[in-house]
């Protein structure tokens, strides 16, 4: 199985940091790197699922993604949070939902909270996060023009900035102008 004397080495070493890291006994030792916002700007994010100490659907004003840890009720919990936002940037606006699961231990997903509550809280939108049901929530939009957006986005691909709406039949420098305030 091992054709060299040092992947046997290799081999043990790995097996035994992981379950060091099972254990949780590196996790507390390791400082884990964080895309924050810078300090004076604190981001709005909604949590929801079991682990969390805090009612369902609660929005928590939040500096960083560790900040998060506070409201985490389990450490299986609090290691999948941080590990998650080693790789992902914690993001203004976002919804993060973090449940007790019987096999895995613990099961994290992160989504966008809905546009009507991102422009409640004043959070900015942005033209490529946005379902169907999200532009129903800007003011002159209906069902049609939500549809005609979504399927001019699939269509022709993201839009990359707010300008770029204004390639939608339908949205002029008027509604652009409208609609500034929430983006």
């Amino acid at each position: 199985m091992f054709n060299r004397p040092g992947s046997l080495i290799v081999a043990l070493v790995i097996v035994v940091l992981l379950f060091y890291v099972q254990q949780g006994i590196l996790a507390s030792q390791v400082s884990p790197v964080f895309f924050e916002t810078p300090k004076d700007e604190n981001q709005f994010v909604e949590l929801s699922g079991n682990l969390f100490t805090c009612c369902p659907h609660q929005v928590v004003e939040v500096s960083s993604a560790k900040d998060l840890c506070r409201y985490v009720n389990d450490e299986n919990g609090k290691f999948l949070l941080l590990s998650y936002f080693t790789r992902h940037k914690l993001m203004n606006g976002q919804s993060v939902e973090l449940n007790r699961d019987s096999e895995v231990g613990a099961t994290i997903a992160c989504e966008f909270m809905s546009a009507g509550r991102r422009m409640t809280l004043g959070v900015a939108l942005h033209p490529d996060c946005m379902t169907a049901e999200d532009w129903k929530s800007l003011p002159g939009v209906g069902i049609t023009m939500a549809k005609v957006i979504t399927e001019n986005r699939a269509q022709f691909g993201d839009f990359h900035t707010f300008k770029a709406l204004g390639r939608v039949r339908g949205i002029g420098d008027k509604t652009l102008a409208g609609w500034r305030v929430y983006f």
